[in-house]
């Protein structure tokens, strides 16, 4: 998936992120994407879901 995510102004209703190395992260695990993708369609279980809006700080949205 390509990531088409802009980061937002305000937290993500009912998301928490704690990757504090992502762009979208802010403090108190929030996440300000305008939405966000989990991904793998044959995951049964959580440890093989993965968030698809990811992307490193010093990357530019």
């Amino acid at each position: 998936m390509e990531n088409n995510a802009k980061r937002g102004d305000q937290c993500l209703s009912g998301v928490s992120c704690d990757v504090a190395t992502c762009v979208y992260h802010s403090p108190g695990n929030c996440c300000t994407a305008k939405g966000i993708a989990v991904e793998n369609e044959n995951a049964e279980m959580k440890v093989e879901t993965f968030c698809a809006t990811f992307a490193p700080k010093d990357s530019c949205c």
